[in-house]
């Protein structure tokens, strides 16, 4: 199943608010869920792309890459 999932400002702004909040503790982590499993995506993105460079601020992401180097 296939779905189209739009994220708005405030869904992805969710894991910086008071996570003391069941509900808002809750998004935060389901906003992460989804995020995460664009980690190939993006890669796949780039090469496609024949990108030279791809940026991120993923630490898991660049972990990962890292881990493949060395």
């Amino acid at each position: 199943m296939e779905f189209l999932i739009y994220l708005d400002v405030c869904c992805l702004n969710r894991p910086f608010n008071d996570q003391t909040q069941e509900r808002i503790r809750l998004e935060a982590e389901a906003v992460f869920i989804i995020l995460a499993n664009y980690d190939a995506l993006h890669i796949a993105c780039t090469e496609a792309g024949n990108g030279d460079v791809l940026l991120t601020t993923d630490n898991r992401m660049l972990r990962l890459g890292y881990l493949r180097q060395h």
